[in-house]
């Protein structure tokens, strides 16, 4: 009897032609022949990269973009959380 082990994992969602950085144990990984560090959280994972201006590209995780990376000054500059608490604003009374 073959048990299953939780549900199957999802595909990642990044197109086939963007390129790629998978990330290692610390959350760094090779872009262009450098070293560029994301963050720990995502160590193992595979990240996107889309190119966005010259020298500037857009990084995604799964369906979510993360942020803008800088490939003069190898800095990632975040954009809004997705996941962060959402409060509608009060009406009046």
């Amino acid at each position: 009897m073959i048990l299953s082990k939780g549900p199957p994992k999802r595909a990642f969602l990044i197109p086939a032609e963007a390129p790629r950085i998978h990330l290692g144990v610390r959350g760094d990984g090779p872009f262009n022949r450098r070293k560029i560090n994301l963050s720990q959280v995502f160590a193992g994972q595979t990240v996107g990269v889309k190119k966005n201006d010259d020298r500037i590209w857009l990084v995604s995780f799964m369906n979510y973009d993360l942020g803008y990376f800088d490939g003069e000054t190898c800095g990632l500059q975040p954009l809004a959380n997705p996941f962060g608490p959402k409060a509608l604003p009060m009406s009046p009374v």
